[in-house]
């Protein structure tokens, strides 16, 4: 029996707010039919200068990567950006590749640039910039519809 592929979405911050919870566990729920998705959070800091709190998240995130033996994604404004025909080929191919694949939301003031030395590669969800709640719901539902349009489903019209 073949291991079902797993994503995993890394995202700094506290739980997130109401609306947010709701829509990503929404779409992960539906993911779970074709892959096992998961949050996990990591404890912000920003009660602390943020020098220091972009530091120590991004210490967090390397130190919670270590061991995953999967494709690494950070999501940033100044990554490349995908529309959903490509975003799925490239969900598509990463997990099918090794079976895993783990997404980075950093928190307010992002990462430190040395976490680029842990990923595979950088994406951006939109021009625009968006708070680490709605980051979470845009990327759970771009996974739904990455994995959707891979198995012809009508989600994707």
């Amino acid at each position: 029996m073949a291991i079902k592929p797993s994503v995993t979405v890394l995202c700094v911050g506290k739980r997130a707010e109401p609306f947010a919870e709701s829509g990503a566990g929404h779409y992960a729920v539906l993911c779970r039919a074709w892959c096992d998705v998961s949050i996990i959070r990591l404890r912000d800091r920003n009660s602390e200068p943020m020098k220091t709190q972009v530091r120590k998240e991004t210490d967090a995130a390397i130190e919670a990567l270590e061991g995953f033996t999967g494709r690494v994604v950070l999501l940033t404004p100044a990554g490349r950006s995908l529309d959903s025909l490509a975003f799925a080929s490239f969900v598509e191919e990463s997990v099918h590749s090794n079976g895993k694949l783990l997404f980075l939301i950093g928190g307010i003031n992002g990462f430190a640039p040395d976490i680029l030395k842990h990923v595979h590669s950088a994406i951006s969800l939109s021009a625009l910039t968006f708070n680490h709640h709605v980051a979470l719901v845009v990327l759970a539902e771009q996974i739904y519809r990455a994995l959707s349009i891979a198995r012809h489903t009508a989600y994707h019209r």
